[in-house]
């Protein structure tokens, strides 16, 4: 008889037996605990990690396998620990599409098909994991959802994947970084968790002053008043928004046409296009090309942006949302936000632009409309 047909029957047996006469799981780490299932509501219930110290529970209502107590999933040797009795005891056939692991589950280790059920495939995005605010060591293996704490590990980490998405159940009770502060040059800056921009606000000037990490940066916002030393470098362009924002690559600014900040950009932006024009090899040409293409600023008074689906002056990840659904029908659009759709400059709305406005908020692309003459 086959390894897995066997499984499966002594998984049937134990569902059966569970049901007829709830059986209290022994606490004794020296005997494997058996799980437990109730004939009034048909929860699945067991012991699993390090020592057996974790209790999960498994609602076949909601396809949702729990995780509470404290201690470890993973041991010593990285390992996810009793696995086979989790698998096994959860009846043929079930499915689970949702992992929940509470406060106190740390090491959890791979995450995804060990977890799930493994007699069925959903596509990535059909499952859920959600995740608490200390977690330790874990493995996403191919989860596109994740749920968490804004300001937690989990929020930090899902940040350096572009194709995992996030969603937020509160804000983290000891947030890793500070969200808000003073520049050392003399400005305030804020950072935004749903947009992951920062604010940096006048009078005076700033260029750093966060410890937020880069990966978790996708913008900055500039208010109109900041102002900075005008400073000019022998090249002619001002020293501090060369220095401090072009050879950083602090990747996508929202500014404001008339401010100081623009004026030194569009000086910048004219003396890389020159020096690239007339490098004198190819090794010059490509060091300031790679310079000029590591940042760029958009202007909030134009009105509208290109790749802004929900019109809210910044285009993140939460507008690649929005345009994935509109793509598939799933919500519906205004003929303004159609306009900001276009991507791909071809006149059409369709996955191509969801893949032009993916390529900008990876820096693959430049400028949007990504075909725009």
């Amino acid at each position: 008889m086959k390894k897995k047909t066997w499984i499966r029957i002594v998984s049937i047996v134990l569902a059966s037996a569970a049901c007829a006469s709830p059986i209290t799981a022994p606490v004794s780490a020296s005997e494997v605990p058996v799980a437990t299932a109730t004939q009034e509501n048909t929860i699945y219930t067991g012991k699993i990690g390090v020592d057996y110290a974790i209790t999960w529970t498994y609602n076949p209502a909601t396809e949702t396998v729990t995780f509470s107590g404290t201690g470890s999933l993973m041991n010593a040797d990285n390992e996810t620990t009793n696995l086979n009795q989790y698998i096994t005891i959860i009846p043929s056939g079930s499915s689970i599409k949702h992992l929940v692991f509470e406060e106190g589950i740390e090491d959890i280790g791979s995450i995804g098909r060990p977890l799930f059920d493994a007699d069925y495939y959903y596509h990535p995005s059909d499952y859920t994991v959600t995740l608490p605010e200390h977690v330790g060591k874990y493995y996403l293996g191919g989860v596109t959802n994740v749920k968490g704490l804004y300001g937690s590990q989990v929020y930090y980490d899902v940040a350096r994947y572009k194709g995992v998405n996030f969603e937020p159940t509160g804000i983290a009770k000891e947030p890793l970084y500070e969200t808000s502060g003073t520049c050392k040059e003399g400005a305030t800056w804020k950072y935004d968790y749903a947009t992951r921009i920062i604010t940096i606000s006048g009078p005076g000037y700033g260029s750093y002053g966060w410890k937020v990490p880069s990966h978790a940066i996708y913008g900055y916002k500039l208010d109109p008043n900041l102002t900075f030393p005008e400073e000019k470098e022998e090249e002619g362009w001002n020293k501090w928004v060369f220095q401090n924002w072009f050879t950083t690559a602090k990747s996508l600014v929202y500014c404001y046409k008339d401010s100081q900040f623009a004026k030194e950009y569009e000086i910048c932006c004219d003396l890389l296009d020159k020096k690239i024009e007339n490098a004198e090899d190819e090794q010059e040409r490509v060091f300031y090309t790679r310079i000029r293409k590591s940042f760029n600023a958009s202007y909030l008074d134009d009105g509208s942006l290109c790749g802004d689906i929900n019109m809210d002056g910044f285009i993140n990840l939460t507008d690649a949302v929005l345009l994935g659904k509109a793509v598939n029908d799933s919500i519906t659009v205004t003929d303004a936000q159609k306009v900001q759709m276009d991507c791909n400059g071809d006149g059409d709305i369709s996955a191509d632009d969801m893949l032009s406005l993916l390529r900008f908020l990876t820096h693959k692309i430049d400028t949007l409309p990504e075909n725009a003459e």
